[in-house]
């Protein structure tokens, strides 16, 4: 008989690596107020790329997918009307992504919620597909010749409500145990989850939701940013691979579920990895500090063609009347003259007044 028993996470035992993940995402987490400036003109091309990425890779992983221009067309207009059923789908799934980064605060892991999310990811669709399973479903593999294989049973349909009541209340309840680590805890919710796979169809993509609801949960912003989902597109295999590991012997209760744990902690990390911090700090700065920071951490000459090609979001205009101001408060030197001209820090200023 299945338990969902999270008291049990208190003795897993993490391998070096899934510690050094856990550190270095920590690290990159410190980093969050960078991530909160709305105004940033690099954070909101950040924005709109992972907005496209998440929506499209994670629908591709399903099979679900239309042209670049539709999908452009999608995410960008609120009314834009689906032209086939994929695309019924794929409006749907931005409909609750949307709903998610804005309004996380306020989504709680409890079935009813979920209900709620999975009604609206089918509201536009042309089969409507609401409400836990009827009928029990497995998850199969097919091969190039069209064959089949199952791969795990996932709960029956007459335990599913059960199952998903008793995995939410034992998450909620285990959340916020120091013992726990909450990314471990809530990366594990996904895993039984997807081992209930509740739903007739979409138990991917809300498996997908539930971790950006549950990175928000953590206290993680990357995600708004930075689609995790493309990074499990680009490693599909892998993730089957550790799904399936880590959900073997799972009716029994002795499934072992640092496999997925690791892969998803690495996909977490590479999200992290993809931004880049210093151009965002640098964003966030006034064009003059920019500049000036530049001179600040060289000790070799620079011309202003160089500089043009470092700050690409500055206008050569602007460079150069920054230039001919620093100059003049002798903040920096001026090398040569015409197009032989360089400039260099002067090492007997430390500020500019």
């Amino acid at each position: 008989m299945k338990k969902f028993n999270y008291e049990n996470l208190e003795k897993l035992t993490l391998n070096q690596e899934i510690v050094n993940i856990l550190l270095e995402i920590n690290k990159f987490q410190s980093k969050n107020d960078l991530l909160s400036n709305a105004k940033n003109p690099v954070l909101k091309k950040y924005l709109k790329s992972a907005k496209f990425n998440s929506i499209t890779t994670s629908n591709q992983i399903e099979g679900i997918k239309t042209s670049n221009y539709r999908m452009e067309k999608i995410i960008s207009s609120p009314d834009v009307k689906p032209k086939n059923h994929p695309e019924s789908e794929i409006i749907g799934y931005k409909k609750v992504l949307e709903m998610i980064n804005d309004n996380y605060e306020n989504i709680a892991t409890i079935p009813h919620h979920i209900l709620q999310l999975h009604k609206i990811l089918f509201s536009f669709s042309f089969q409507k597909q609401f409400g836990y399973k009827k009928i029990d479903n497995f998850i199969k593999i097919t091969f190039p010749d069209k064959t089949e294989k199952t791969r795990f049973i996932p709960s029956d349909a007459y335990s599913t409500p059960q199952h998903m009541e008793e995995l939410c209340q034992t998450f909620n309840l285990h959340f916020h145990n120091p013992k726990i680590n909450p990314l471990i805890a809530s990366l594990n919710f996904i895993l039984d989850f997807l081992c209930i796979h509740p739903f007739t169809d979409g138990n991917g993509r809300i498996s997908r939701l539930l971790t950006t609801l549950l990175l928000y949960k953590n206290d993680h912003i990357i995600q708004k940013f930075i689609s995790f989902e493309q990074i499990i597109e680009e490693t599909k295999e892998s993730y089957y691979d550790v799904l399936f590991e880590s959900s073997q012997n799972w009716h029994e209760n002795q499934n072992d579920p640092l496999p997925f744990i690791q892969y998803m902690l690495n996909v977490i990390l590479q999200t992290y990895q993809k931004m880049d911090f210093n151009q965002i700090q640098q964003s966030s700065q006034t064009a003059l500090q920019q500049i000036t920071n530049y001179f600040n951490n060289s000790i070799i000459q620079t011309n202003k063609a160089t500089l043009i090609k470092k700050f690409p979001h500055i206008s050569p205009t602007t460079i150069k009347l920054y230039l001919h101001k620093l100059v003049k408060v002798k903040y920096i030197l001026k090398v040569g003259n015409g197009k032989a001209t360089t400039y260099i820090k002067n090492p007997q200023r430390n500020a500019i007044k």
